[in-house]
């Protein structure tokens, strides 16, 4: 045996020794093929065998063949953070003329470097200005210097990565301030031993902060779970130390092209589908070229959408020629419509239509969804809010009447030299204290500070001249409903193994009677029942298995846990919510809201499609059906009877879905 064994081992280090040099020629053919793609470099003080490095494009012991490679390397990150400095400054810089790109790029650098967002010690070098104005022209130039000594250019080079991580970082925070208006920004905020790099905490009490992880990767993909998983703890540090659900926006720039921004954002859902399939409404993903930075924007204004979740409607103010007249104490025109900022938040667009010299666009608040005739403007116990723009002044003004009905004040904007431009109000409403903001046309804020109202979460929109002036104003509500409190469900011990005990509690602890409970296997068969007048119900299942446990009732807010093991109890707590709402469960495709004549029939098709059939209801003002639909982002709802309500689906799978609603004046 032990002969057997010496000869076995014998002949495998004979195979060994006869493999060695093919490998060792593979892998210095591999080696090779990397150095000419500038991915590893070849020690030219190698003894002994050919010896590679990994090349760092950001430390300070690059080592490279000559000198003239190091130059031209080190220039070519200089324009890279050039052109990016260049695009940046432009995308931010929205006034700027025709003659915006005569801008020398030093002089852009510069105006980055007074702003305290980068801080390059010899900016003042000749050549580096040189570089940053002529760029290109200088590193073709064969006879140029440049080629020959990149010394004074390593500095540069070698803080490249944290001189751009710089330059985005503030891109992205400039930008979020305009789209996610009503937010407190805080740079670089800490957590423990974290740092987040930027921080938007909200001024209302039910709507999240909002933490921005900003990335800059030339090669984004590998990285991603990494970035994710890493970006997810930090919220998860900051929820804890609030006591609050916060949204986590990751922002990727990345040095590649489209189809590999299409494969980072099929990854990403990928990943959440695995990791943080609960987590689905809390967690986005901007991903963009650095190149197409002004992308930014409208992906910003899409997130911020998709967490309020806002509803837009237009409208017009006027007055013409022989139509109606209040005068003096009368209002002109109002808009028919009264706004509830219990459950939603509004921004309102106004734009002026004709030259106006002399006009007021208001907002009346009350303390109830009643309001006085239109025919005294100023009365106690209902405050008013205007705009205004007077044929004596250039600026544009605002006022404020108090409970009294008297005059408060009359203050100055920021805008001293009105042009007829659009500006919108934010308004919003934190502990029962009505919020107002204002903003130009390029969302800058124009109030002195903002407008605080106590008591009236109710108000109303209009429009008037004191009888001296015709006056056209088109304008767009966007209605954004909060995210609602959401209940809990904490999974127990399991009394009996062979059932399923559910109980139901209100967030004082009072039994709710009546709650639909659903429980939908992986396979999307379910379980149904209702709790009784002690809060319970109890499944007998032939198997521990996965469900996604769901609960609503017409009275409450839905509460789901998407995935949990059935050898636990459960124990949900449905949040208190105001009169009107509700939730209901469709489990088998079909289900009606309490309060609309007609029935609902959400659809998910094999392609993950979502869209909505109603029997005689109408979807969005009469919109041709099927109406597709979104989870998180409300439809509104009208019976034959005029009965309105918003809903808002939070699940579908299979045929089973969950629908929240709320009743709409």
């Amino acid at each position: 045996m032990e002969k057997e064994r010496s000869a076995v081992s014998h002949q495998a280090t004979a195979l060994k020794e006869k493999l060695q040099p093919l490998v060792e020629k593979y892998v210095n053919i591999l080696l090779a093929d990397l150095a000419k793609k500038g991915l590893v470099e070849e020690l030219s003080d190698s003894v002994g065998g050919r010896i590679f490095k990994l090349r760092n494009k950001t430390g300070s012991n690059v080592i490279l063949n000559s000198e003239n490679t190091h130059a031209r390397l080190a220039t070519e990150d200089i324009l890279d953070f050039r052109d990016l400095a260049q695009s940046l400054y432009f995308n931010l810089n929205e006034k700027l003329g025709p003659d915006r790109e005569k801008i020398p790029v030093s002089q852009i650098v510069e105006e980055f470097q007074k702003a305290g967002v980068v801080n390059i010690p010899n900016l003042g070098s000749t050549r580096l200005r040189d570089i940053l104005d002529k760029g290109k022209l200088l590193l073709n130039d064969t006879n140029s210097d440049i080629q020959k000594e990149g010394s004074e250019l390593l500095d540069i080079q070698n803080n490249y990565n944290y001189y751009v991580g710089a330059l985005l970082e503030y891109y992205v925070k400039e930008i979020a301030q305009k789209e996610f208006q009503g937010f407190k920004f805080v740079e670089h905020h800490r957590i423990g031993s974290t740092e987040i790099d930027l921080l938007a905490q909200s001024d209302i009490k039910h709507e999240p902060d909002a933490i921005f992880e900003i990335k800059y990767r030339r090669r984004a993909l590998g990285t991603l779970r990494e970035d994710l998983i890493s970006s997810f703890e930090k919220m998860s540090r900051y929820d804890r130390t609030v006591q609050k659900d916060t949204c986590l926006i990751i922002i990727i720039f990345t040095d590649e092209g489209s189809d590999v921004l299409e494969k980072i954002n099929y990854r990403f859902r990928q990943y959440m589908e695995e990791s943080f399939p609960s987590f689905r409404d809390r967690i986005f993903l901007k991903a963009l070229y650095s190149k197409n930075s002004h992308l930014l924007k409208e992906g910003l204004k899409n997130i911020h959408s998709q967490i309020l979740n806002s509803n837009s409607t237009t409208f017009e103010l006027e007055l013409r020629s022989g139509a109606e007249n209040r005068g003096i104490e009368g209002d002109d025109h109002l808009f028919e419509k009264v706004f509830d900022l219990r459950k939603f938040r509004y921004e309102i667009s106004i734009e002026p239509q004709m030259g106006i010299r002399h006009w007021r666009v208001g907002l009346r608040f009350a303390q109830a969804a009643s309001f006085p005739p239109r025919d005294k403007r100023h009365v106690m116990n209902y405050p008013l809010f205007h705009a205004e723009k007077n044929a004596n002044s250039k600026g544009l003004k605002v006022s404020y009447y108090g409970l009294t009905g008297g005059q408060e004040y009359t203050k100055s904007t920021k805008i001293l030299d009105y042009r007829g431009d659009a500006f919108t109000f934010f308004v919003s409403l934190s502990n029962n204290v009505a919020r107002i903001d204002m903003v130009d046309k390029n969302r800058d804020s124009i109030l002195p500070e903002p407008m605080l109202i106590s008591g009236s979460p109710y108000f109303m929109l209009s429009a008037w001249a004191d009888g001296k002036n015709q006056f056209h104003f088109k304008g767009q509500v966007k209605e954004q409903a909060l995210k609602l409190s959401q209940g809990t469900i904490q999974l127990e011990p399991k009394a009996n193994p062979k059932i399923i005990s559910v109980e139901v509690l209100s967030e004082n602890d009072h039994a709710i009677e009546n709650c639909h409970i659903v429980l939908l296997a992986e396979n999307n068969t379910f379980h149904e029942g209702y709790t009784s007048s002690d809060g319970r119900f109890h499944f007998q299942i032939p198997a521990e298995t996965n469900y996604a446990i769901l609960a609503a009732h017409p009275n409450y807010f839905c509460t789901i846990l998407e995935k949990f093991d059935s050898s636990n109890d459960i124990l949900v707590r449905l949040p208190d919510d105001e009169d009107g709402s509700g939730s209901i469960i469709c489990p088998n495709g079909t289900g009606g809201i309490p309060g609309l004549v007609g029935g609902l029939n959400p659809i998910l098709d094999t392609e993950l499609r979502t869209y909505l059939y109603a029997d005689n209801i109408a979807i969005d003002g009469g919109a041709q059906q099927p109406v597709p639909f979104e989870i998180d982002k409300p439809l509104f709802l009208e019976d034959k009877h005029a009965n309105k309500k918003s809903v808002i689906f939070r699940f579908i799978r299979g045929k089973t879905s969950v629908v929240d609603f709320v009743s709409v004046s």
